[in-house]
Order: C-alpha cells, then sequence, then structure tokens
C-alpha cells in the first residue's frame, strides 16, 4: 500500500536536501559510521586508571597487560578473562553502556592504540579507552550507505502527510455527516410508515 501511495505521490529524490541532510549526518552522527572497537581497562581509584593510561602510553605495558595488571573486571574473574580474551567495546555502544557522550565524543577521534583520557563513571569506577581497531569510512562512502537511509525516511515522511490528510478528510467527513444526521427527525421519519 505505501509503495502504491508513494508511485501515486511521485517521489523524487531532492539533491539539495540530500546535500544538507548528508551534511548534518556526518557532522552529528559519527558514533553511527564510524567503526571502532575500544579495549578498556576499569580501575577503582584514578591514581590505578592513571598508571595504567602511563604504562600503556610509555610502552612499558601493552594493552593486555595493562588490563590483566590495573583492571578491577579481570580481576574479578580470571579464569573467565584467560578463557574469553580481552572484550571489546564498539563505538555505538558506549553510551548505552553509560559513557557519557562528550566523552564519546572525545573517543571517536582515537587511532588504533592510542590511550583516552580517564573517563571516570562513579567514585570506584574509571576508565581508560584504548582503541583496537578503527574504521572511518570516506565521505563518498558514507553517501552511499546513508542514501538509502534518507530515501526511507523522505519517503516515510511523505507517505505519512498524504495519511494525515486522509485522517483529516475523513474527520471532516465525520462531522458533516453528524451534522446531516442531527438535522433529520427521525420521529417524523417513522411516523411516514
Amino acid at each position: 500500500m505505501i509503495e502504491q501511495v508513494l508511485i501515486d505521490l511521485v517521489y523524487k529524490f531532492d539533491e539539495a536536501d540530500f546535500a544538507a541532510a548528508l551534511a548534518d549526518y556526518i557532522e552529528n552522527k559519527k558514533t553511527e559510521y564510524i567503526k571502532t572497537n575500544y579495549k578498556y581497562i576499569i580501575s577503582e581509584t584514578y591514581k590505578s586508571a592513571g598508571e595504567a593510561k602511563k604504562a600503556v602510553e610509555s610502552g612499558e605495558l601493552s594493552v593486555n597487560d595493562a588490563i590483566k595488571k590495573y583492571s578491577v573486571a579481570y580481576n574479578y574473574d580470571e579464569e573467565y578473562a584467560e578463557a574469553y580474551g580481552f572484550d571489546t567495546l564498539p563505538l555505538n555502544a558506549m553510551i548505552s553502556n553509560g559513557i557519557p557522550k562528550a566523552d564519546v565524543e572525545k573517543l571517536i577521534y582515537l587511532e588504533t592504540g592510542e590511550v583516552s583520557h580517564i573517563i571516570s563513571l562513579s567514585e570506584e569506577m574509571h576508565v581508560v579507552f584504548i582503541p583496537d581497531s578503527v574504521y572511518r569510512p570516506s565521505e563518498a562512502e558514507i553517501a552511499e550507505s546513508y542514501k538509502s537511509m534518507y530515501e526511507d525516511e523522505a519517503k516515510y515522511n511523505m507517505f505519512m502527510a498524504e495519511f494525515e490528510k486522509w485522517m483529516a478528510d475523513a474527520e471532516a467527513e465525520t462531522i458533516i455527516n453528524k451534522k446531516a444526521l442531527n438535522n433529520i427527525d427521525l420521529d417524523k421519519l417513522f411516523e411516514l410508515n
């Protein structure tokens, strides 16, 4: 039904609107198209997180060794950590995992192996992130993948505008029909029979 309505309405791709929407998407939705996975060190104290950060940045410890030494999560269950390796957290999951948006905005620009600033999530939880892999698509790749999202949204908005017109027309028709019914004297109508 939606496709038929869109055919009847004649959907046309708007290059200028797409360019503006794409520019906004590129500027404001980096977490949706940048693909980065981060290893992380969770420490109970800010000082310990700072020591972990310094050890990785100086090369004194590898990321995995720093996780073993400083990460509370690793130390809680070393057997689990050994069996399943060292977890990574994808960029698009950062905000849903409680990392403040302002910090996520800074993490976006880190390169593989760089160490983030210390992010304090509570008095007993201080996290340092290290990108394990980073993929930043080209503007052409972003445009290609965004185009279908843009068109789907434009078509949906077009359909909803038409649907709202139908609802308004149906409501107006109902009001007219009610007025017409109110003017009919049903008693007189039944007297005729």
